[in-house]
């Protein structure tokens, strides 16, 4: 679960904010304050670093760890025992690959819950607790309307059929029934609606599931835009992913948190590597698509496309910039580069090397200069928050602060 370098030997870092994390998963939990909360950090914790994602959120009271491959889950269970945390969550994975049968058995070994989404899933996980000796502890899941990876409509009844034939012969443990929402960060009538259809569908798939025997099972349905907006989808558990790291599923909507404040928890930082004159006319970067007006300063940035930073981002992003006379905000110009990227600094500066460059953070309201957010890179660079934060790379050294977040 480490990352390929550490702060010391790579010019830039993440600053991961333990207590932010803490802080969030309170806030959501008044959401579904009876619910069970499964922490979602899958693709590293949303590019935050998945172990020190789950550190902190075991500590912040999270029953459940939800990663999407299971190579990834088999590294956080070994992570969660060499830290003596294993025994306090469960882990949940759900991409079940047909290429390994060594990692889908260890999978079961380790006590790894897992989904089936399919009758190949389902024999698999059954023949990998042969293998084993272990029964595996099997979620099953509903397609609802995702057309996505979960049993159809059509094929749930036979699907449950088969589970219930295998828990008999103790071959596996049905857990859980699962499903997920498309629409529910959607506020429109045709949102609204598809959404309310889901629900019902997984209501349906419940009820079968319960007709076979399984009534002591965990039911979850919501990720963290039915958790915020669809209480009816709540169940008995929420897999909080987005709104743990302190953003919203749909900035757009007024009612972006409904009503809560969330916390960002990644900041990311780089020093100047060097701050220059440039003359009137000079062009900056891949291809001249900026040229500078005038003199001017110009400062570079170690961070490039190699590490998540989006070509999209040329011409268009913003940085804060802190020296010692004060944060400037400026922009990025020029094409960004695999490993680095230019920023004007204005015809007059008194930023130098090594000041420290914020590219995105949380806002801080009593500041003077706000620094740029993952939804302010969304914006220019045409995506999402999620992609945003998921594609930093991983020789980006992560630092969680405060360390040891209790």
């Amino acid at each position: 679960m480490s990352h390929l370098v550490t702060e010391a030997e790579y010019p830039s870092r993440l600053r991961i904010n333990g207590a932010a994390i803490a802080a969030n998963l309170r806030t959501l939990r008044q959401h579904a304050p009876t619910g069970q909360m499964m922490a979602i950090i899958k693709a590293d914790a949303y590019g935050h670093g998945a172990s020190l994602v789950a550190q902190a959120a075991i500590a912040a009271g999270a029953n459940w760890l939800g990663q999407a491959q299971v190579g990834e889950a088999l590294s956080l269970h070994d992570y969660l025992v060499a830290a003596q945390l294993r025994d306090k969550v469960r882990i949940f994975s759900w991409i079940v690959s047909p290429l390994s049968t060594a990692i889908l058995d260890r999978a079961v070994a380790a006590q790894i819950d897992l989904s089936a989404s399919n009758l190949a899933e389902l024999d698999a996980l059954v023949n990998a607790g042969k293998r084993v000796g272990q029964s595996p502890r099997v979620h099953l899941k509903i397609d609802v309307g995702h057309s996505r990876a979960g049993f159809t409509a059509a094929l749930w009844p036979e699907g449950v059929a088969a589970a219930r034939a295998y828990q008999q012969q103790g071959l596996l443990q049905v857990a859980g029934i699962w499903s997920h929402l498309s629409c529910a960060d959607d506020p429109s009538p045709i949102g609204m609606q598809q959404t309310k259809q889901q629900i019902g569908r997984f209501e349906a798939a419940v009820a079968l599931a319960a007709e076979a025997g399984f009534t002591d099972v965990i039911r979850h349905l919501s990720a963290t835009p039915g958790g915020l907006w669809h209480p009816e989808s709540h169940y008995d558990m929420i897999r909080w992913g987005i709104g743990m790291y302190g953003y919203s599923p749909n900035p757009q909507r007024p009612d972006a948190t409904n009503g809560l404040s969330l916390q960002p928890v990644m900041t990311l930082e780089a020093p100047l590597l060097s701050v220059k004159r440039i003359k009137a006319g000079a062009a900056v970067s891949y291809n001249a698509t900026w040229v500078a007006p005038t003199d001017r300063w110009i400062g570079l940035v170690p961070l490039g496309y190699g590490d998540g930073i989006p070509r999209a981002a040329s011409n268009r992003a913003e940085v804060v910039v802190h020296t010692q006379t004060g944060d400037q905000r400026v922009p990025l110009v020029g094409r960004v580069c695999m490993d680095q990227f230019m920023i004007d600094l204005g015809e007059v500066t008194t930023a130098r090397r090594g000041d420290w460059v914020t590219l995105l953070g949380a806002p801080d309201p009593q500041a003077e200069v706000s620094v740029p957010t993952a939804d302010d890179w969304a914006a220019w660079c045409d995506t999402i928050n999620y992609e945003v934060m998921t594609r930093l790379g991983a020789r980006i050294p992560r630092v969680l602060e405060p360390a040891g977040v209790q």
